[in-house]
C-alpha cells in the first residue's frame, strides 16, 4: 500500500522494487534503467482520496551527443497525463504530472504508471560502451502527493 508523501527509491537497496511491473533492468547504486519501449510501475493507494494527485519523478535520461534530447510520454491507468522532455547536460532532473481523480478512482485506487520513450537506443549503439541494453529513462525516485 502506498501512502501519499512516501518517497520510493529505485536504487540498489531502495524501497521500491516491489512496484516494478515490467520493462526494467536491475537496480544500480543510483537507480534503475528502463528497458525497451515501455516500463511500468504500480501502486495501490492506502487511502480513499478526492481531488487530483501529483506525481513527481527524479530521473536520469539516457541522452548523448548523438541523441541530445529525450521525450517520454507518461500514462496512468492507460490514460496520457504528461510528456516529459530532457536535454543533454541536465543530469538527474525532476519532472511532474497531475493525475486527475477519475483516472486513479477507475481502478479502485490502483495506479499503473507507464513511461513510454519516443526513442530508445543502447550505449553500444551510441558508441559509449559495450552495453547493449535498449534504455531510455533512469528512474531514481518517485513520490505522489495531494495536488493543491
Amino acid at each position: 500500500m502506498y501512502r501519499l508523501g512516501d518517497v520510493y527509491r529505485f536504487s540498489l537497496g531502495g524501497n521500491a522494487e516491489h512496484c516494478l511491473l515490467g520493462g526494467w533492468s536491475l537496480s544500480e547504486p543510483w537507480g534503475i534503467w528502463s528497458l525497451g519501449k515501455n516500463s511500468e510501475v504500480g501502486f495501490r493507494l492506502s487511502e480513499s482520496l478526492s481531488g487530483n494527485i501529483h506525481l513527481t519523478v527524479s530521473a536520469n535520461p539516457f541522452v548523448h551527443a548523438g541523441r541530445p534530447m529525450k521525450e517520454i510520454e507518461v500514462f496512468v491507468n492507460g490514460q496520457w497525463v504528461a510528456t516529459w522532455n530532457y536535454q543533454l547536460g541536465q543530469g538527474t532532473a525532476k519532472r511532474s504530472a497531475s493525475i486527475p481523480q477519475n483516472i486513479y478512482q477507475q481502478n479502485e485506487g490502483v495506479l499503473k504508471i507507464k513511461f513510454v520513450p519516443k526513442e530508445i537506443d543502447s550505449p553500444k549503439q551510441a558508441g559509449l560502451s559495450e552495453d547493449q541494453r535498449q534504455i531510455s529513462l533512469g528512474l531514481v525516485d518517485l513520490v505522489l502527493t495531494k495536488d493543491d
